[in-house]
């Protein structure tokens, strides 16, 4: 067996880190459950970190966050209030951006669309065209900077107009969260809005599967179009956030102002009464188009790390940290070496990413774009 390098050598302080149950960079939870770590986690832990080292693949989440991820919410019904059935219910958008001038137009219109009835969009001091193409998309548009960015601000944000929107309009409200860059639908080829109106009384939250799209499609992405007709290759995001496997929870019932509220990066929800949030069985599809154009996505990234830019400025390492890996990706992107991409998911190799046609990835029903 040949010598193995530093980066292949299994450090014991990467270990001891690793055993920790961390789950956010700034100490602010994307679960609403404690992480409760138990005196057999460390055991186990550490030989499922030896094993998936062994086979170079990424380790599992510690167990504590394991549970976690099961125990915020349900699947079907539980305790908790119920709304009785309206003829047509309300739907909202809210979308948080900077610097989105060439897909926040796309994305306004996705969501009505979908039949979203309004659409708010939150925007963080840009200063290039996002404000008035959001606009000419037919969204209404809030502009609050933040001084230093931390994105658990930014959720705080979300969730405050979500709050007052609710309290304005005096009855329950289904709002979906969204990026600037995600485009979220209904699935089966339904409309957000048709899986809306035939959902129980009980329903809390709907769930997201996610496609991760990438470029080396047939043509460049153009401003205000949709993106799959430009970004085709894609790969499912693996990182569960419960235990029917959904990275995002972008659809939520809101009864009552602060009912449900939404936990940074939209992972999970949080209660006011504290009960498990309850989520229906069918789940949106969720489209992510992170890269786009190499010219446009490079400049946005740089200047997020420049000097006095939002990322480098924030006390959120983790921002920083993943735009420099994204920054050391865009080669391998955009020369479609996905091979050689690092592959974050649990349970998966380190390195390299399946990348397909995102029609290959879904049933016959959801291969219909809108």
């Amino acid at each position: 067996m040949g010598v193995r390098s530093r980066d292949q050598r299994l450090s014991l302080s990467k270990i001891r880190r690793a055993l920790l149950p961390t789950d956010s960079s700034d100490g602010q939870s994307s679960i609403p459950v404690a992480l409760s770590p138990r005196p057999k986690d460390i055991p186990r832990h550490t030989i499922e970190l030896v094993s998936a080292h062994l086979r170079r693949r990424n380790a599992p989440h510690h167990p504590a966050r394991r549970r976690c991820i099961d125990e915020w919410q349900l699947q079907g019904p539980g305790p908790g209030p119920t709304t009785p059935g309206r003829t047509r219910p309300l739907i909202f958008g809210i979308m948080a951006v900077w610097n989105e001038e060439d897909v926040i137009y796309a994305g306004v219109r996705n969501l009505l669309d979908q039949g979203v009835d309004r659409v708010f969009v939150v925007d963080d001091g840009s200063d290039d065209a996002t404000v008035s193409e959001a606009l000419e998309a037919g969204a209404e548009v809030t502009r609050d900077p933040h001084e230093t960015f931390r994105e658990t601000g930014m959720t705080a944000k979300i969730a405050t107009q979500i709050w007052q929107q609710t309290y304005d309009e005096g009855r329950d409200v289904w709002w979906v969260i969204a990026d600037g860059d995600e485009f979220p639908r209904g699935p089966n080829g339904a409309t957000i809005r048709e899986l809306v109106e035939e959902l129980p009384d009980w329903v809390d939250v709907v769930g997201s599967r996610v496609l991760e799209h990438y470029p080396r499609g047939p043509r460049d992405y153009e401003v205000r179009e949709h993106p799959l007709l430009s970004l085709p290759l894609a790969t499912w995001y693996r990182n569960p956030y419960c235990s029917m496997g959904h990275w995002k929870h972008q659809l939520i019932r809101v009864r009552e102002p602060g009912d449900v509220v939404p936990l940074h990066g939209h992972h999970t929800v949080k209660t006011k009464d504290g009960r498990r949030a309850r989520e229906f069985s069918a789940s949106l599809l969720m489209h992510h188009f992170p890269f786009r154009n190499r010219d446009h996505t490079e400049a946005r990234l740089r200047r997020l790390g420049s000097r006095g830019g939002r990322y480098a400025m924030s006390p959120d390492a983790f921002l920083m940290a993943r735009l420099e890996v994204r920054l050391r990706m865009l080669d391998h992107i955009y020369e479609g070496r996905f091979e050689l991409l690092p592959n974050p998911f649990p349970g998966e190799r380190k390195v390299g990413l399946d990348v397909k046609d995102w029609r290959e990835l879904i049933s016959t029903d959801e291969r219909r774009m809108m």
